[in-house]
């Protein structure tokens, strides 16, 4: 009788199992991957056409390149551009890779530029993220791999590097974190509501919603009630900047999945005819870089001795951003330097 029980339990579990998979496949195929950014992405690849140079980011992509200004600036010296930023605070790889492989899905438009925030790796979930749609969205079998691959990469390029014990149990934990928002994403649980606003109203797009900024170029401007940096906060970056000023300026390369994303990040431009060009955006730190064999342009705006404007805390809103006036100047200094890239000249 127990013998009988136990296998109807199995039988049972066995169907439930079967039914939630099924309807994890239909909602899969019925529900369409959650718009990013307030449907940005969507928004770039329906109108391929418009944009030619794409940035991609965090924040300091997001509310630092106006692209009105970069095409000014290109169009001025002969290489005219149509640009869009498609940053989105708190991104880095391997989500950014993701929003590219979004945004130049089925794109027919040549590509000119995907100028990218160069970041490595991220193997966690910042907390205030973790369990949202933005944690879940990007979680599929590529950024899966390119995880694993930095979870059991060794911190350094040096041939000599070896794997610590504690580090990568750490990273394991994390990675079994990203693996329950891969299992979310797959199934789309917690999307059935999303099935059903499309069943009633499947042309239905708020163009309100749109994350265009205010001159429809991708760019957002940080609220001018959030503007202002004194007190402590810039007497902290103030003596942080005189301490870094003396100092030799560096770079890092980071580990061997970090520079292996950079490559699938420029097969993604050159598929659409594009070039790749990575850019560290102006802040106190040791920035992440190329591998010089790679051969990728590196716009390098980290060094308070070369661009001493980026660093003025009259343009800055923040220790780790600038305000409006330090993001124009920062988006005509890109702009000559990727110039200056091109023609084989030194960056300004």
């Amino acid at each position: 009788m127990g013998g009988l029980r136990a296998v109807r339990w199995v039988g049972i579990s066995l169907a439930f199992a079967a039914g939630f998979l099924a309807a994890c496949a239909v909602l899969s195929r019925l529900v369409s991957p959650t718009p990013i950014g307030g449907g940005r992405i969507e928004w770039v690849r329906e109108h391929a056409a418009d944009y030619d140079t794409l940035f991609v980011g965090s924040s300091r992509t997001f509310r630092q390149v106006m692209p009105s200004v970069f095409d000014a600036v290109m169009a001025e010296s002969g290489r005219p551009t149509r640009s869009f930023n498609l940053a989105l605070p708190g991104m880095r790889p391997p989500e950014d890779a993701y929003v590219i492989e979004r945004a130049l899905e089925g794109r027919t438009a040549p590509l000119r530029f995907l100028v990218v925030e160069c970041n490595p790796v991220r193997i966690g979930i910042p907390p205030e993220d973790r369990e949202t749609a933005r944690a879940v969205y990007w979680h599929d079998a590529p950024r899966m791999r390119a995880l694993l691959g930095r979870a059991l990469a060794p911190s350094s390029l040096d041939p000599d590097a070896s794997l610590d014990g504690a580090v990568v149990r750490r990273h394991l934990v994390e990675l079994a974190d990203h693996a329950r928002h891969w299992v979310w994403n797959a199934t789309r649980i917690g999307r059935g509501a999303e099935l059903l606003q499309h069943a009633l109203a499947p042309q239905q797009r708020a163009r309100s919603a749109l994350r265009l900024g205010p001159d429809g170029d991708g760019f957002q401007p940080r609220p001018p009630e959030r503007e202002g940096f004194g007190g402590a906060e810039r007497e902290a970056y103030l003596e942080a900047l005189r301490e870094a000023l003396p100092q030799p300026h560096r770079l890092r390369y980071g580990d061997a999945e970090s520079q292996a994303e950079l490559m699938r990040k420029r097969a993604l431009a050159e598929g659409h005819s594009g070039r790749l060009v990575l850019v560290a955006p102006p802040y106190l730190q040791v920035p992440f870089a190329p591998l010089p064999e790679l051969g990728i342009p590196f716009l390098d705006f980290s060094d308070p001795q070369r661009y001493p404007e980026l660093f003025d805390a009259e343009n800055r809103n923040d220790g780790g951003h600038l305000n409006a006036r330090g993001a124009a100047i920062y988006s005509r200094l890109l702009a000559e330097a990727l110039r200056a890239a091109l023609d084989g000249e030194p960056a300004p």
